[in-house]
């Protein structure tokens, strides 16, 4: 932040209302050089399953008036993390080019859509004549670490096991499924240290990347390790 913006930006944390254009580009306005889109409308595997258009119309707002905004001020970067859920299951690792928009499906098809369109948009902003912003797509896997959701109604499954096996009276810890499907896990400062490595390092006007641990477990042996622990 330039120095005569030091009082304007006193504190360190601002409450808005991202769906809300005015406030973000109030918030945009004032020559921030890198903007990480983290912010979403995001609740739990349940409604996804039960109620899976509620993420769709809060998201596709907030980011769009996140992207035009910072368009708009010339902001030098925006990273926008993305996610794996349009990708189709797969014994291998999935290279950015593998995602076929025709085979997005299941119960996350309404999040997968709607986290490509706003890709797409990162993409338009970027790639116009006068853009001066760049633009970081990343679809990670699942992220866990300290300060993660472990309320039942909102945690996912990482912080759900283990709440499970804290609170388990009896020694048994219920499972949805069969405990066979596979995840991989992200440990947060991993996560971090490749997006200061993307704001270091990237030249492209745009770029996606896939960010994952590369060691995928199955829920059954994800138990088992915080059981041990």
């Amino acid at each position: 932040i330039d120095t005569d913006m030091h009082e304007v930006f006193s504190k360190r944390l601002f409450k808005i209302n991202l769906t809300r254009e005015e406030e973000v580009r109030g918030l945009l306005s004032h020559g921030w050089d890198v903007v990480v889109q983290m912010a979403a409308n995001s609740t739990n595997a349940k409604d996804a399953l039960e109620k899976p258009y509620i993420q769709v119309t809060p998201n596709a707002i907030l980011n769009s008036w996140v992207f035009q905004a910072a368009y708009d001020n010339k902001i030098g970067q925006v990273i926008f993390p993305s996610c794996t859920v349009a990708y189709p299951n797969s014994d291998q690792p999935s290279k950015e080019g593998d995602l076929d928009l025709n085979k997005v499906s299941g119960p996350y098809f309404g999040v997968a859509k709607m986290k490509l369109f706003s890709e797409s948009l990162c993409q338009f902003f970027a790639e116009l004549p006068n853009s001066q912003t760049k633009f970081t797509v990343i679809r990670h896997s699942n992220i866990y670490g300290p300060h993660d959701r472990f309320d039942p109604e909102r945690s996912h499954v990482f912080g759900a096991t283990i709440r499970k096996v804290v609170e388990s009276q009896d020694g048994k810890v219920v499972v949805w499924g069969q405990g066979k499907e596979v995840r991989d896990f992200l440990y947060i400062d991993d996560f971090i240290k490749f997006i200061e490595m993307v704001i270091d390092r990237q030249d492209y006007k745009f770029d996606v990347f896939n960010l994952g641990s590369d060691q995928p477990i199955t829920i059954a042996e994800l138990v088992r390790r915080v059981v041990k622990i």
